[in-house]
């Protein structure tokens, strides 16, 4: 799967997360599947985490980006996880706060 793929829909189960369609949003991410995609993997990662903290599962996203952490190095492609609004609820979580300040 291409990066853009991934953006668009990575960013459609987002959008149906927010929305409470929770089914619609377990289907498209059943389309980002295993297709890492080759340049910029790390965006396969995140979309998956910041769709689990909007379905309310935050130890799911904690360990998807625990998982991808070495993908990420830290960093979405838009902002710092830290500053990520989509990862907000995250904010203040002691497990979320010791994985920022994991050394890499």
């Amino acid at each position: 799967m291409s990066v853009v793929r991934t953006r668009y829909v990575g960013a459609a189960a987002l959008v149906a997360a927010k929305l409470h369609e929770v089914d619609r949003a377990h289907r498209l991410l059943a389309r980002l599947g295993n297709a890492r995609p080759k340049y910029f993997p790390g965006e396969w990662y995140y979309w998956r985490a910041v769709v689990a903290v909007a379905l309310g599962d935050k130890q799911r996203a904690l360990a998807i980006l625990r998982e991808g952490a070495d993908h990420m190095v830290g960093t979405t492609f838009w902002v710092p996880l830290h500053a990520d609004p989509f990862v907000s609820s995250l904010q203040g979580d002691p497990a979320f706060v010791a994985f920022l300040y994991e050394p890499r």
